[in-house]
């Protein structure tokens, strides 16, 4: 829903049902006083970097995909078989990454999949792409935390094996020899209603600890 939300300009407060969620200010003991808080006006708003991605085919097709709020894995299609993903940064060849994958994250989705595989927690308020390995052979596990106006480059012509595109988790599908991944920071950013400056900060390893 983040996308539609984000599209249409409409902020959204989130309420913790779970255990663990960083995007989640509202707690259920407090949402009754929360919801006058909203009422009231006493709250700010926090904007989130969300990524814009699109499958560019060689006949020039380009496909575009749902934006991001946290990540775009592209990943084995097959379990326990190695793929090659070649990764451009600003239409430069970085490197090969032969492995499981490889996430491609906002600093949102920094708290997710992407620091399970190494990578670095970076602050919501931070305007940044992470690009972080994913189980990479050799000594290839280095993430990377780049500007948010690079633009990143996949492609999977030296991959024998399936290799698949998966967007916040929600939906996902082939990447193919044929084609190239293109991701960059959206046009849109998400908008999340707030109620505490130092909200991330103060509870980072409460969350992480799971002693919420």
């Amino acid at each position: 829903m983040a996308k539609q939300f984000a599209e249409a300009d409409v902020p959204v407060c989130g309420i913790n049902l779970g255990s663990l969620g960083f995007l989640y200010e509202v707690e259920t003991k407090t949402l009754e006083k929360r919801m006058e808080d909203i009422l009231a006006s006493r709250y700010f708003l926090e904007e989130r970097m969300m990524l814009h991605s699109e499958l560019c085919y060689e006949d020039g097709l380009v496909q575009s995909l749902p934006d991001a709020l946290n990540d775009i894995v592209i990943g084995h299609g097959n379990v326990g078989k190695l793929i090659r993903i070649d990764l451009s940064i600003n239409g430069h060849f970085i490197q090969q990454y032969p492995g499981d994958g490889l996430i491609v994250a906002t600093a949102t989705g920094s708290t997710g999949y992407t620091f399970s595989s190494g990578g670095p927690i970076v602050a919501p308020s931070v305007p940044c792409i992470m690009v972080t390995p994913i189980c990479p052979h050799l000594l290839l596990k280095v993430p990377l935390v780049l500007r948010d106006d690079d633009q990143v480059s996949v492609t999977v012509a030296n991959s024998r094996n399936s290799v698949r595109v998966s967007v916040d988790g929600m939906m996902d599908q082939e990447l193919m020899r044929n084609m190239t991944l293109q991701v960059r920071k959206s046009d849109h950013v998400l908008k999340i209603i707030r109620f505490n400056k130092n909200y991330f900060y103060s509870n980072l390893f409460t969350k992480m600890m799971g002693n919420d």
